[in-house]
């Protein structure tokens, strides 16, 4: 999307695919026409110039999530037993916040990467029992904040599960920005 918020959550419902909500003002909607969700080989797309989109997607389906804004916001609630891989968001100019309870379902190594180029990220990441977890953060301005209970330091912008590198699974997440401040809890 060329411009617009983007919230994505999860609930426990293991018959849902996916519920979108557009939200479209009158006067994009007269100059692009209505928005249009897909699904095509196992992918739910939708390719718009300004909205805001609600995305409500079930338990029972694996996915792997990629969001690329414009200008505006994202928001990921990893909750109710969802199933994910890999997490890629990119924003241009507009803030990230991501949430993760710890009955996530972590589908092999996933790794999630945050990245906004004017904007702040927050994050707070329950990791679910089982894999090892990393999360690594840079800013070019702003600062990184990171609360890492019962992880190892390994820099003030990198920690560690104690176990990170001999799991037989893992969770990585990367966090930058360009301009804007990184808040990340994990546990």
């Amino acid at each position: 999307m060329a411009a617009g918020g983007v919230s994505i959550t999860f609930v426990d419902n293991a018959t849902l695919l996916y519920d979108i909500n557009v939200e479209v003002n009158n006067n994009t909607l007269t100059t692009d026409g209505e928005p249009t969700v897909t699904f095509t080989a196992n992918t739910i797309g939708l390719d718009y110039t300004a909205a805001g989109v609600n995305i409500t997607l079930g338990s029972g389906v694996n996915y792997t999530i990629d969001i690329v804004a414009a200008a505006g916001g994202v928001s990921i609630a990893l909750v109710d037993g969802a199933h994910v891989g890999d997490v890629t968001v990119l924003v241009t100019a507009g803030g990230i916040t991501f949430v993760m309870t710890d009955d996530v379902v972590l589908l092999g190594n996933s790794t999630f990467d945050l990245e906004s180029t004017v904007g702040g990220i927050t994050i707070v990441a329950d990791l679910p029992t089982g894999p090892g977890g990393s999360i690594e953060c840079s800013t070019g301005l702003g600062g990184v904040d990171i609360t890492a209970v019962g992880w190892v330091e390994i820099t003030a912008s990198h920690y560690e599960t104690a176990d990170y590198g001999t799991t037989s699974q893992s969770l990585t997440i990367l966090a930058q920005t360009t301009t804007g401040g990184i808040d990340a809890i994990v546990t």
